[in-house]
């Protein structure tokens, strides 16, 4: 499936992982949301808000009530590294471009994965 941002891209990662979507039928409704339908034509509402993917909507309130969904965030950004680390953006820009510190470079989006932020900083005493 083509998207057409990088948080259509994310919410198709999510469900590639979570559902068979083989079997589904997938349509692109925003910048930031993806409407999946099933085989029963039951639709769910996936948004991507603040770094995360979230179940928006329902039209089977049914549907809604089983799916109870915990997403855990996988990647940060610079700026929100830089939050965790009370630094300034362009300090954190500079302790990404260190040799050792894991990132991951899409053209020119940086993301950070969470969990080897974390045991970077961690290691390096930074926390």
């Amino acid at each position: 499936m083509k998207v057409n941002t990088v948080e259509q891209f994310k919410i198709t990662e999510y469900l590639k992982s979570n559902f068979d979507i083989e079997n589904l039928k997938i349509e692109l409704i925003s910048q930031n949301s993806i409407k999946i339908i099933d085989i029963n034509n039951d639709a769910l509402i996936f948004k991507f808000e603040n770094g995360e993917v979230l179940l928006s909507e329902s039209e089977n309130n049914n549907l809604k009530d089983k799916c109870k969904i915990n997403i855990k965030k996988e990647t940060y950004n610079v700026k929100e590294c830089a939050k965790v680390l009370g630094i300034c953006e362009n300090t954190m820009r500079e302790l990404i471009n260190r040799r050792n510190f894991p990132v991951i470079r899409i053209g020119r989006r940086i993301l950070i994965p969470c969990k080897a932020f974390h045991e970077y900083i961690n290691s390096e005493g930074l926390s």
